[in-house]
């Protein structure tokens, strides 16, 4: 079986605060359906650019680690989904990302 799981880290707009601070979601897509997950970080929309946060301070760098940290562990949900050689959704995925 060949996983082409894509996943892509996106700025919530309308859901932002009175500081102008936003929440990052993820969104996996998979055979023609999506998901979206929620990552915990939320990050002021000025400092957002191509999934990853703009700046070189303490937080910034932790809020990427974040992300990348999820991001690989995504990736190793769907191999070893991939290698069981069953089938699976979007849906299970997301439900093995915060065991």
């Amino acid at each position: 079986m060949n996983t082409n799981i894509k996943i892509m880290f996106w700025l919530r707009r309308n859901r932002e605060a009175k500081s102008l601070v936003s929440p990052v979601y993820c969104r996996l897509s998979y055979a023609g359906k999506r998901v979206e997950i929620s990552t915990g970080v939320n990050v002021p929309t000025f400092k957002w650019k191509n999934g990853l946060v703009k700046g070189n301070g303490v937080v910034e760098k932790a809020q990427n680690s974040m992300l990348k940290n999820m991001m690989a562990k995504l990736i190793l949900i769907s191999n070893s989904m991939d290698k069981s050689d069953t089938s699976f959704s979007l849906i299970d995925v997301k439900k093995n990302i915060w065991v």
